[in-house]
Parts: C-alpha cells; sequence; structure tokens
C-alpha cells in the first residue's frame, strides 16, 4: 500500500510539473503576442504621423500655390 501512494505522489509531482510546464508556455506565447502587438501599434503610430506630416506639406504647398494663382 505505501507503495502505491509513493507512485501517486510521483505521479501528481509530475503532473503537477506539466502543468506549470505549461501554463509557463502559455506565459510565453501571451507575452510574445503582447510584444508583437506593441510594435504593430507602434508602427501604426508611425504611419499616421507619417502621414500628418505629408498632409500638412500638401497643404502649405497648395496654399504657396493658390497665393501665387491669386496675383
Amino acid at each position: 500500500m505505501g507503495y502505491l501512494f509513493e507512485n501517486m505522489e510521483k505521479m501528481d509531482i509530475q503532473a503537477e510539473r506539466r502543468n506549470t510546464q505549461r501554463e509557463r508556455d502559455r506565459a510565453d506565447m501571451e507575452k510574445e503576442r503582447a510584444d508583437s502587438e506593441k510594435v504593430r501599434a507602434n508602427l501604426e503610430r508611425e504611419r499616421a504621423d507619417a502621414a500628418e506630416l505629408e498632409i500638412q506639406r500638401l497643404k502649405k504647398e497648395l496654399k504657396k500655390r493658390m497665393h501665387v494663382a491669386g496675383k
């Protein structure tokens, strides 16, 4: 009977180790996903900023051309 309990205890420890590793793997995957999402968000922000700068440049150019055409 003691042998059975000893084996059950080893099985429980092994199961707990597998569960712990599974949870670590999940946490790592979530961290990678969050990191890649941050990178994507930063790239989108940079593109939006660049687009805004281009819009401002085009507006200035348009005003300049309208001013020249109005003379």
